[in-house]
């Protein structure tokens, strides 16, 4: 992806994550959260312009917007779970046959 391509794509995956739990009402929750993006905002950066991703993050999205929004806590939960593994997965794998990100 172009540099600019992928700045929007995290710009709109950061307000994404921070929009789901924006009306928590926990201001430490949110600080927390938004410190746990910015610290693996680099990671994520950097494997995505090294590899060409084998998955529908959109897709991901789309399902944890739907449960969000349809108040199926168990549903959303599920989804951001599995999402944020894959995530964790993909970047253990790469670094475990890279070696370096």
């Amino acid at each position: 992806a172009r540099p600019e391509t992928l700045e929007r794509w995290e710009e709109f995956h950061r307000e994404f994550h921070l929009t789901l739990i924006s009306g928590c009402g926990k201001p430490i929750l949110l600080h927390f959260c938004s410190l746990l993006l910015n610290l693996n905002d680099r990671y994520r950066r950097v494997f995505l312009t090294r590899t060409s991703g084998d998955r529908n993050v959109s897709q991901e999205h789309s399902e944890i917007a739907q449960g969000a929004v349809a108040r199926d806590l168990d549903y959303a939960c599920d989804m951001l779970r599995q999402h944020i593994h894959r995530t964790g997965t993909n970047l253990r794998n790469h670094l475990a046959t890279k070696g370096t990100l």
